[in-house]
């Protein structure tokens, strides 16, 4: 399976997820009590709501990768020790291993600004 129709099919999940959770999100605006929609912008509502359900999809179109991704690095460091030589092969796979580690820490770091 190509890495495109893998995102793809990501996407339309995401697209089905997005449907059930603008469903409920109806359903639990219509349960709210007049005092509740009128002290509320609506506008307001709408871009909070719909940056969450954004950040949801966008996070399952891009699921499937976690997979795929690591096949393919192998692959490549494997082609890289073939193709050139294995010294070469040790140095790409020690970039990989260097940029997992510091995506690591940027995600730790930024996820303990944010709070």
């Amino acid at each position: 399976m190509l890495k495109g129709s893998i995102v793809q099919n990501g996407l339309i999940l995401g697209v089905k997820i997005r449907k059930i959770l603008v469903s409920s999100l109806y359903d639990k605006l219509g349960k709210l009590s007049m005092k509740a929609i009128t002290s509320t912008n609506s506008g307001k509502l709408i871009t909070l709501v719909s940056g969450d359900i954004f950040m949801i999809e966008r996070g399952l179109a891009f699921s499937p990768m976690i997979l795929t991704t690591p096949l393919t690095n192998i692959a490549v460091v494997i082609l890289v020790g073939v193709t050139s030589h294995w010294s070469n092969s040790i140095i790409v796979f020690v970039f990989y291993v260097g940029m997992l580690m510091l995506q690591t820490f940027s995600g730790n770091k930024q996820k303990n600004e944010k709070i």
